[in-house]
């Protein structure tokens, strides 16, 4: 299966039906910023890209050049390929209904950007960058939640509904499935090496949780476990389907198929685990069911970015409104 993050495949949609309107910042805009990390926290500086309705960082601007010498632009089309090649983004954030907000601390300037139930902050350089940051931001949050509305309500997209409602239908049926779990073999890197251990994995209230024990996961009592919306899908090497969650961007989890078997890795906060199929038949039937319910929850989320859209538009048609009344009336 291929590599997916379910928001990034829908802004794709979203650059095609919004591309004219987005003329006046198609050639984007970049720089270096200092990103705080999420799963370690620590400043790292790494070259910002804002395009297309995504914010993504690179390592350094080299490896931003390479990304394009490679013919790989920014979006769900591309990417297939593994999230640990030096050209491919290292992380980053999909804008529609997304909130930015400056913050300045003892003289230091920065940027808050909250989306898709994650948050990029960063550092700038002084103020002057902070403001130049923050007005390209707006603008691009501004046009995907025009594009997102304008999908919506137009009729343009029926195919992309018919593709959705039928994701929607294999997610219903995938959640039973998962609800059920599936024995797979577990291997994670311990402090005396690598070492695998059979363990039962359920989906049980929006969370992949896993455990030595069918019981316990389906009661709760496992304390592994990760929630669905922190979930990604990345390819591996040879075909395989990986998962990770927490710090896209730090994360260089992928999975590598063989012929008779899959290995499934979940960055868990400072820990990563991996599940390996006893056959490729059945890694590849769990995740892509998991797969399809993935894709559902971050739809949700989309159309509830939509919603907040909507209603941001309209209080601001109201206050513009009020006040010209008001004006008038003096």
């Amino acid at each position: 299966m291929s590599s997916w993050e379910p928001l990034r495949s829908v802004t794709s949609f979203l650059r095609v039906a919004g591309g004219r309107r987005r003329k006046s910042a198609s050639r984007g805009y970049g720089g270096y910023l200092v990103k705080k990390g999420q799963l370690v926290r620590s400043w790292k500086r790494r070259y910002f890209r804002l395009s297309y309705g995504c914010l993504e960082y690179f390592e350094d601007y080299s490896s931003y050049e390479a990304h394009l010498k490679n013919g790989h632009a920014s979006d769900a089309r591309h990417s297939d390929l593994d999230s640990s090649a030096p050209f491919r983004p290292k992380g980053g954030i999909t804008l529609c209904g997304a909130e930015v907000e400056v913050t300045e601390d003892r003289g230091e300037w920065g940027i808050t950007v909250k989306g898709e139930g994650r948050t990029l902050e960063v550092k700038c350089q002084d103020r002057a960058q902070c403001v130049a940051w923050h007005t390209h931001l707006q603008l691009h949050i501004d046009l995907a939640n025009e594009d997102c509305i304008a999908m919506e309500e137009t009729g343009s997209n029926r195919g992309v509904e018919r593709w959705v409602e039928r994701m929607e239908g294999i997610g219903r049926e995938g959640e039973d499935r998962l609800r059920k779990g599936v024995w797979m073999v577990k291997e994670c890197q311990g402090v005396w090496g690598r070492k695998k251990h059979k363990r039962f994995f359920a989906v049980v209230d929006g969370e992949l949780r896993w455990g030595p024990k069918e019981e316990g996961v389906m009661s709760g009592r496992s304390k592994k476990r990760v929630s669905l919306d922190e979930v990604t899908f990345v390819e591996g090497g040879t075909g395989g389907g990986g998962l990770s969650s927490g710090d896209l961007g730090d994360s260089s989890a992928c999975g590598e198929c063989g012929d008779r078997s899959c290995t499934v890795r979940v960055g868990l906060r400072k820990r990563t685990v991996e599940m390996e199929g006893e056959t490729y038949d059945e890694r590849a039937a769990w995740v892509a069911d998991l797969y399809a319910v993935c894709y559902v929850r971050s739809l949700k989320r989309l159309r509830g970015a939509v919603e907040e859209a909507r209603r941001k538009d309209k209080e601001r048609e109201e206050g513009a409104l009020h006040r010209a009344i008001v004006s008038s009336g003096r």
